[in-house]
This record gives structure tokens, sequence and C-alpha cells, in this order.
């Protein structure tokens, strides 16, 4: 096994939001909106587009939707689904959620004292391998547990 180093360089904009990440193992673009949020993030390298249509939703590649369960502002669970193609529920303002469609799966999200995501289980309680543990500042995942 080789250790190799990783280059990566972020991009920042003058509200001080993330505008693009681009090394070694992420080419990622994001996109917000007049109010700050996030509206969109763009893989470059996978071709992949994740829509953010509010904090509760988010819709990737338009096939597979989200829904984010909080408790205050903590997420405690994601139900995902799958969306047929041509399926309504796009979860804009004053649309439907996007959950066209049967829930696939939920992940439920065990944090530690300091808010972080320790691990995600699904919902048989087993660990997944999820690409959200344990995290790089820049999303993909850097280590199996």
């Amino acid at each position: 096994m080789h250790a190799r180093s990783a280059t990566r360089t972020l991009q920042w904009d003058d509200e001080d939001r993330l505008q693009s990440i681009r090394g070694d193992d992420a080419d990622m673009a994001f996109v917000y909106d007049a109010d700050g949020e996030r509206t969109h993030r763009f893989s470059l390298r996978r071709h992949d587009v994740t829509q953010y249509p509010s904090r509760f939703h988010s819709v990737r590649n338009g096939m597979f939707a989200m829904n984010h369960v909080f408790a205050g502002s903590e997420r405690v669970a994601t139900v995902m689904y799958n969306r047929p193609p041509g399926a309504g529920g796009g979860g804009g303002p004053g649309g439907p959620p996007p959950t066209a469609g049967s829930p696939r799966t939920t992940l439920w999200y065990h944090t530690d004292h300091l808010q972080s995501t320790n691990y995600v289980t699904d919902a048989r309680g087993r660990v997944t391998e999820h690409p959200h543990i344990p995290l790089s500042p820049a999303g993909p995942t850097i280590g199996h547990r």
C-alpha cells in the first residue's frame, strides 16, 4: 500500500460561502440563492447534481429524493426515495415535497456532544457505509469504521 498526498483547493466568495472544491479526490461547485442558502451542488467528475429546495428536502440527479428529519436544529434521520422518471414533487416553494414513490431506506444519524455525526445506521440498526461517515472537509469518505 502506498500513501498518496491529496491536493485540494477550496474557493470561497465574499459572503464566506464555499464556491468550489478542486483536487485529486473532488471536483465540485456550489450555487446559492439571494438569501445565501445553498440551492445546488454539482459534482463535475461524477456528473452528479444535487438540488436543495429547502433544508428538509434534497433531490439527487432528479431520481433520488431525500427528506431530512430534524429535532430542533439537529438532523436525526433522512428518508430516501426512488423517484420514477417524470414523477412530480420537486419540493420547490409552494410545491409538494420530493417524495414520489415508496421509501427506499431510512438513515438515522447518531451525534456526539458537539453535534458531529459519529455514525449513521439503517432501519435495522446496522452501521452503514454511507458517505457521511467519517467526512473530510469536502465531504468524501476518508476512512472506514
